[in-house]
């Protein structure tokens, strides 16, 4: 592996390593939204973590390292309980494993789908964000 490699490795991970830690430093005002505490500071924050996490774990182009950003950047999502943009990092993981994970913590709201191996939202999802 040539020194250039090894370094868009290191950022590579960095990056990943980036997200989840936004995702968990923020994590209060994912919550604070969720419960609908905020004065609209904690929606701005949230928002704005959003799409930073997102905007860099989209960038990712190891398909390990953006599916655990993408992984953070959902629980991040499910906190909030933001389920539009959740419903939308289900669909952009790929990892087998990951979606099994996120099956087994969030089923109540997300289904791994046996034919086409994709997370679906159950009903409860669909009646909480109508």
């Amino acid at each position: 592996m040539s020194d250039l490699d090894e370094l868009k490795v290191e950022e590579e991970i960095a990056f990943s390593l980036r997200v989840r830690a936004l995702c968990q430093i923020h994590g209060d005002s994912a919550e604070v939204v969720a419960n609908d505490d905020g004065d609209g500071d904690a929606m701005r924050q949230y928002e704005n973590v959003r799409k930073e996490v997102l905007e860099i774990a989209i960038k990712l182009t190891d398909e390990a390292h953006r599916n655990a950003a993408l992984h953070a950047a959902f629980d991040f999502c499910m906190k909030a309980k933001d389920f539009a943009f959740a419903t939308i990092i289900a669909d952009a993981i790929t990892r087998v494993a990951v979606q099994e994970q996120i099956a087994e913590e969030y089923g109540e709201y997300y289904v791994l789908s046996k034919g086409d191996r994709r997370l679906h939202p159950t009903l409860r999802v669909l009646m909480d964000t109508s």
